[in-house]
């Protein structure tokens, strides 16, 4: 967890306003807020675990409103934790599927378990968290402070590569893998 806080301290020292003068703490949150949209897309598009939620749906009347934080989706299961299929609008929905349209879900099922890609939270206070490991303090910080300096030429190759080094072996950093030799 990131403390929101101590983040927008480091960006102050590293913009030299630690008085204050120059920007704003809106100024500093709005470019924060951007810079968490583009790690969270980057972080969707990899199919990484630090986007992966997961969300029980109550429907009413086969419907239900999908998450505010909701990118895109991994899986949905009925209540016996039985996967569902994606019907398209012209098919009758059944037990085994469901259809999502809008901001909705619809299936017929009573409830039903979401798992998802989600887009991290804005944040708005110094007393925000942001749900991201500490590798990625340093990546948010250079972000903010690159865009309140006005340079965002290249930036975002920069963070797509950085966020695909920092999150790309988290899954799987502890298989064994096969030696290519025998001994």
């Amino acid at each position: 967890m990131i403390n929101v806080g101590a983040l927008v301290y480091a960006i102050r020292l590293d913009l030299g306003d630690q008085k204050r003068l120059m920007y704003s703490d809106y100024d500093i949150t709005r470019s924060l807020n951007h810079a968490l949209h583009v790690v969270s897309m980057e972080l969707c598009n990899m199919d990484s675990d630090l986007a992966e939620a997961e969300a029980t749906l109550t429907l009413l009347d086969g419907c239900a409103a999908l998450p505010d934080d909701y990118q895109n989706i991994i899986a949905t299961l009925d209540p016996s934790e039985n996967p569902l299929t994606p019907y398209p609008r012209t098919q009758k929905l059944d037990q085994s599927g469901y259809r999502i349209s809008g901001n909705k879900l619809y299936a017929t099922c009573e409830t039903v378990t979401l798992a998802y890609k989600r887009n991290l939270p804005d944040v708005a206070a110094a007393a925000d968290s942001i749900d991201l490991p500490a590798p990625f303090y340093d990546l948010l910080r250079k972000m903010v402070v690159s865009q309140m300096n006005g340079g965002q030429d290249g930036m975002l190759s920069t963070v797509s590569q950085t966020v695909i080094d920092l999150a790309s072996k988290r899954k799987y950093s502890r298989t064994v893998r096969p030696m290519p030799f025998s001994v």
